[in-house]
């Protein structure tokens, strides 16, 4: 029997979604509209997370950001100490600002992003009950904070730069 989630790819040991997986947790995890926020379970919200900040990049570079929020779980501290919590923190992850327009698609993902939002969703599922087949590396190196290349947040210090991932840069503070 095939192993369900991420397959390895071919080349350059990048990771590919086993479709029909991601199709079922797309569904089993969409998020509800009419709820407010904080009523959605964690795993929900972990995806509307990567959905909100990574759904236009690479799987690796999703994953990445999966494993900052793994890491603020796995070491906690002022962000919090649950994946709620962290989620959750005020100005911690864009898409969860009050004003940010990413704030209304997380909510209600749509049909032409559907393959992104069950990508996001397997990613989420598989770094949230570190699904042992996997064998998902934290390629980020244990960092806990990320940017995207196009801005320049002033806690961004170089030297506790980790990897950069794609567009994203990520940091261990």
């Amino acid at each position: 029997m095939p192993k369900r989630g991420f397959i390895p790819a071919a080349a350059k040991g990048t990771l590919v979604p086993d479709i029909s997986i991601a199709e079922e947790l797309g569904i089993l995890l969409r998020p509800d509209s009419s709820r407010p926020l904080e009523s959605h379970t964690p795993l929900q919200l972990f995806a509307m997370l990567l959905f909100g900040e990574a759904r236009g990049q690479p799987n690796i570079a999703k994953i990445g950001v999966g494993f900052v929020v793994r890491n603020r779980v796995l070491d906690p501290k002022w962000w919090g100490s649950t994946w709620r919590e962290i989620i959750l923190k005020p100005k911690q992850f864009s898409c969860f600002n009050l004003g940010d327009p990413n704030r209304l698609i997380i909510m209600n993902p749509s049909q032409p992003e559907q393959k992104a939002w069950e990508e996001c969703c397997l990613v989420a599922h598989s770094i949230y009950f570190s699904v042992p087949h996997l064998n998902l590396i934290d390629k980020t190196l244990g960092a806990n904070h990320y940017h995207d290349t196009s801005v320049k947040p002033l806690w961004a210090d170089p030297k506790k730069q980790t990897v950069q991932i794609d567009r994203f840069l990520f940091y261990k503070l």
